[in-house]
């Protein structure tokens, strides 16, 4: 999945202050050094690292790139490489009122997102990345999802956007439940919520008058590409088959997740969970392992079965066998903080996205139009009440 050996790409250079360069790639082929520090930097943010590294956005551009132009930008100092910004610019949506802009390689399928700088000089590459949007594309929106609140480069990037005065909506929300998964089983059982408890109990005391319940857990298999068939059947045939969403619904998605699971595999990351009812397949896990994480991918369960829970039933299994896994500690749910995840949990990320505005009058009359208004009225009813309390202080 590497760059084409032979193949020179010459990117283009925009100069920026106090001796920084920044490189602009429309071409995904990409030069082995880069590389090299691509998947270096990746780790700097622990475990979810898995998600930024090179392999990940090689996997993710071959599958979804379509109808998107590259647009990867590399900041370097003294021609070292400080930074790496992956984005591109996504067409306008087909009837929406959103534009062309420079997006940040996500789709529903991203699980993580972040740019890959170095940390001692995080400021300094997102002022320069900023300073590049200027010269090479002042009049462009960025748009940015995906990221984690609990790193400071969100916090820093809307830091440095005061600072330059640009435009922009910041949104974050829960995401990504997680809990741990070492220790004690034993406590971990009895602090589920007893409702929860209770669930699993009576549905697995049902699903044994059906047949034998039986689990597993496949980390390297020779036919993988036929395990994988098991766990997106089995995705398909519930209500995401039915709404188009599964897998299998897709064929670029399929595309993806087949191709990132033998990527995966090959260097030890993949696990895939499997329960069966005799010789029936209930319910499945896509999975990753990184660092002392299990992240949960893809989630999935066969609807003619939902009488005993499957989903509820594996999840239990998947637990108790992680615990007796040392090197695994914590279990990332990915993805909303649904109901049936808070189940399980009461531990949460929180992630958010960023759009920035063109500083420019267009810039600020569209920010205003859409956001600029609201946060008007918040800072006006923040206002009156701050009066109000006064005004009943006074008396």
């Amino acid at each position: 999945m590497d760059t084409a050996i032979g193949t020179v790409y010459k990117p283009e250079r925009v100069n920026l202050h106090n001796g920084w360069t920044g490189w602009i790639y429309r071409e995904w082929k990409l030069p082995p050094e880069l590389i090299r520090k691509w998947d270096s930097l990746s780790l700097t943010p622990g475990d979810t690292g898995i998600f930024i590294s090179y392999g990940w956005f090689d996997l993710w551009w071959r599958a979804f790139g379509a109808g998107k132009q590259l647009f990867l930008v590399i900041l370097k100092n003294a021609e070292d490489i400080k930074a790496i910004f992956p984005c591109c610019i996504t067409a306008p949506a087909a009837g929406g009122s959103e534009g062309a802009a420079i997006s940040s390689m996500t789709n529903t399928h991203t699980c993580y997102y972040s740019f890959l700088i170095e940390p001692s000089v995080l400021r300094e590459a997102l002022s320069g990345f900023l300073e590049l949007l200027l010269k090479y594309a002042p009049h462009s929106q960025v748009r940015l999802e995906y990221l984690s609140e609990f790193r400071d480069t969100a916090s820093t990037l809307t830091s440095e956007l005061k600072h330059h005065k640009f435009p922009y909506y910041h949104h974050t929300q829960p995401w990504a439940p997680w809990t741990k998964c070492s220790g004690d089983w034993t406590a971990f059982h009895d602090n589920l919520p007893g409702r929860l408890k209770n669930t699993l109990r009576r549905y697995r005391k049902k699903a044994g008058t059906q047949g034998t319940l039986h689990f597993e857990a496949i980390e390297r298999n020779e036919k993988l590409d036929d395990i994988l068939n098991i766990v997106f059947d089995v995705e398909y045939n519930s209500w995401k088959g039915r709404n188009g969403t599964a897998v299998k619904c897709q064929a670029e998605v399929e595309q993806f997740y087949r191709q990132l699971a033998h990527w995966a595999m090959g260097r030890n990351h993949l696990l895939l969970f499997i329960l069966y009812l005799d010789n029936s397949p209930i319910a499945a896990d896509f999975c990753l392992s990184f660092g002392h994480t299990v992240f949960l991918l893809k989630p999935g369960y066969n609807e003619s079965f939902h009488y005993i829970s499957p989903g509820n039933l594996l999840r239990f299994e998947v637990f108790d066998y992680l615990y007796k896994k040392q090197e695994l500690r914590t279990y990332d749910f990915l993805g909303a903080c649904d109901a049936w995840k808070m189940e399980w949990t009461q531990t949460c990320n929180r992630y958010g996205s960023i759009k920035i505005y063109p500083k420019s009058l267009q810039g600020w009359g569209e920010y205003m139009f859409q956001y600029g208004w609201k946060d008007f009225l918040k800072k006006f009813r923040t206002a009156r009440k701050v009066k109000s309390w006064l005004d009943r202080r006074g008396n």
